[in-house]
């Protein structure tokens, strides 16, 4: 059973396209913030990686872009959700633009997960990393724009299904070794050479443990729209709250289930749904706990459906096989 988890704390990346200067992004975001009754401030500021630990979102430079990265600090549950939403709209009525060049990167706290937990979320990023490609634009599939798309690869981290991130530490950390924060060089040092953290990935374990403590999620494409955005914040959430709330688990692709001699009426969404685990009825029937995850399932078919079909895939439930 997996439920949404309104206290792990996140931040996002927006980038986007415009001629605006950062000054008038921030001064637009502010008034917004304003006019909803919400607490939080924008400023802009030269490039840089300090993790905010107030109310302050930022408007920096971004060289991979023809514009502005905008920054939020830590956020949580709701609340974030209505910060984003305020952002959005702000940028939307500039004028502000996405392309093909701009992604949108979600970080979730990591603090406190052990070494296997780590292990298990992007092992299961990688396990659906097929029909995650479809939840996103053909942009995000590993063609590489700016470098930060490239696929996570399943076979790497575990070690082809045989590693199961119990072993191979070289005695530095353990399996149930806690990940206590950037500072933590023996952690971030073991998993490097576990499994090499390339920062260029659709998930990130690599610069952002160290920059922040963070776990992120880079594949999904640029976007000013605030109901992607949150629907990639739960989804994302969705699947390190399914290894810190229930045992670890190493799903496999659905490839390599075929492969191994198992049976398959459905495609990847459908397993995907059921890995996560935020089926109500699976969850003591409890619908409000389980609501969020739900919704943002919903969303990401929704999507799903489009960019499959844009593919030429007349049948998105059968991803994957």
């Amino acid at each position: 059973m997996t439920i949404f988890n309104e206290n792990r704390t996140y931040g996002v990346e927006l980038e986007v396209n415009t001629n605006r200067r950062s000054a008038t992004l921030s001064n637009a975001i502010n008034r917004e913030f304003n006019n909803m009754g919400i607490s939080a401030t924008c400023t802009n500021e030269r490039y840089n990686h300090y993790n905010n630990n107030n109310n302050n979102w930022k408007v920096v430079s971004d060289a991979t872009v023809d514009g502005w990265e905008v920054v939020s600090p830590i956020l949580k549950g709701f609340e974030g959700r209505e910060q984003i939403k305020a952002v959005c709209k702000a940028l939307n009525e500039l004028g502000c633009t996405v392309s093909m060049q701009t992604g949108m990167h979600v970080h979730h706290n990591a603090r406190g997960l052990t070494a296997k937990q780590v292990g298990g979320i992007f092992g299961a990023y990688s396990a659906f990393q097929t029909l995650l490609n479809y939840g996103v634009s053909q942009s995000r599939r590993g063609r590489g724009y700016g470098g930060y798309n490239g696929i996570a690869d399943w076979g790497v981290v575990t070690n082809n299904g045989t590693d199961t991130f119990d072993r191979g530490y070289q005695n530095s950390i353990t399996a149930n070794s806690v990940f206590t924060g950037p500072r933590d060089g023996s952690f971030i040092g073991a998993l490097n050479r576990k499994v090499g953290l390339r920062r260029e990935t659709s998930i990130s374990i690599g610069s952002s443990l160290a920059r922040h403590g963070t776990i992120e999620f880079r594949q999904h494409q640029g976007t000013i729209n605030a109901t992607k955005i949150w629907t990639w914040v739960l989804i994302t959430q969705s699947i390190i709250e399914r290894q810190t709330q229930n045992p670890v688990k190493f799903p496999k692709p659905l490839y390599e289930e075929i492969r191994d001699g198992k049976n398959h009426a459905k495609g990847d969404y459908i397993r995907f749904k059921s890995f996560i685990g935020v089926i109500p009825r699976r969850n003591n029937n409890d619908v409000e706990a389980s609501e969020p995850y739900c919704w943002a399932f919903r969303q990401l078919y929704k999507s799903i459906k489009k960019f499959a079909q844009q593919a030429g895939i007349a049948d998105p439930k059968q991803i994957g096989r």
